[in-house]
């Protein structure tokens, strides 16, 4: 349940940036392609990565982001802990 919702999620959002900058065919092709990749079974390790990307990315945005993350030991992003929330944030 939790990856069809996951791949909802990212279908969606790939659309929703895809809209300005490709075609409705060429968002497809993503999302099957997401979708694929999801399917695989051993979809953590691209989830931990594509997470990463993601916080790292608010984190350049906005430094002070970071420090809602203590907890979750964002002073290395390659940690146990920091890893552990991002799946629980990719599979919510």
């Amino acid at each position: 349940m939790n990856s069809l919702i996951l791949a909802l999620v990212l279908c969606g959002a790939t659309v929703a940036l895809a809209s300005e900058h490709c075609s409705y065919e060429d968002a497809d092709i993503v999302m099957n392609e997401w979708q694929h990749v999801l399917d695989g079974g051993n979809s953590a390790p691209i989830l931990i990565r594509t997470a990463n990307v993601i916080f790292s990315a608010m984190f350049e945005k906005d430094p002070s982001s970071r420090d809602l993350f203590n907890r979750v030991n964002v002073a290395d992003m390659h940690s146990g802990e920091f890893h552990a929330h991002t799946l629980r944030v990719m599979t919510a």
